[in-house]
């Protein structure tokens, strides 16, 4: 998601990020998965915040105005006692 400039700092992130997990929780997700430029630390803490953990780092993963930029990879478990089909 991304969040045009003169809206950040307003919480419309985290009420995207929340509306989200909860659609997905009504759903019977279990496992949200998502990758953020390792650059934008506003975005990991507000995942943090949300109970995504990180589970990796892909070097290089994008490359904007001819800077590369490292992105993280982020999970979140919403359901443990599920079982996965077989």
């Amino acid at each position: 998601m991304g969040i045009i400039s003169a809206y950040r700092g307003r919480g419309v992130g985290r009420r995207l990020i929340y509306a989200a997990l909860e659609k997905a929780s009504q759903e019977r997700f279990i496992r949200i998965e998502l990758s953020v430029h390792a650059d934008n630390m506003p975005a990991i803490a507000l995942y943090e915040k949300a109970g995504f953990i990180s589970e990796g780092l892909h070097k290089h993963a994008v490359c904007i105005d001819e800077r590369f930029i490292d992105a993280i990879t982020m999970a979140k478990i919403l359901d443990t006692k599920r079982q996965p089909i077989s």
